[in-house]
């Protein structure tokens, strides 16, 4: 769902060993505060039934989105903040994976596919075209 809202560079760190706060990070950029928060609605609505939201901050004008999921948090930063806070470096230590394309994701240098969303191909509807008539 991220990758439907074009997040870059999005990056999961296991924490379950490391420290209390959660079990994961969930890390990706959005280009624009009207992307973070696309990001942040469909987030909201595609999980709030098995995940219920605990804690958000930064809204609603803000250069860094934190929702708070328990056993996850998600960060939604714009790239200079992002760049700035380096959570990349300070969770360093945590395995963590670099989701690529849809379908793809990179551990430890190697890229493997997991499960993609299916999507569903969007219905065209179109009218008939109308005949010309000659004037």
């Amino acid at each position: 769902m991220l990758q439907e809202k074009k997040a870059l560079d999005i990056r999961v760190f296991q924490l379950k060993n490391l420290t209390t706060i959660a079990d994961y990070f969930v890390i990706c950029t959005a280009e624009s505060i009207p992307q973070s928060r696309a990001i942040a609605e469909a987030v909201a609505l595609r999980i709030k039934e098995r995940f219920p939201l605990q804690h958000k901050e930064g809204f609603p004008q803000n250069n860094w989105l934190l929702m708070d999921y328990g056993d996850f948090i998600l960060h939604i930063f714009q790239p200079e903040t992002r760049e700035f806070y380096a959570l990349e470096k300070i969770w360093g230590d945590a395995p963590n994976t670099l989701i690529r394309e849809a379908g793809e994701a990179e551990e430890g240098g190697a890229v493997k596919k997991v499960a993609a969303p299916k999507r569903r191909e969007p219905v065209r509807r179109t009218a008939p075209r109308r005949k010309k008539t000659g004037a």
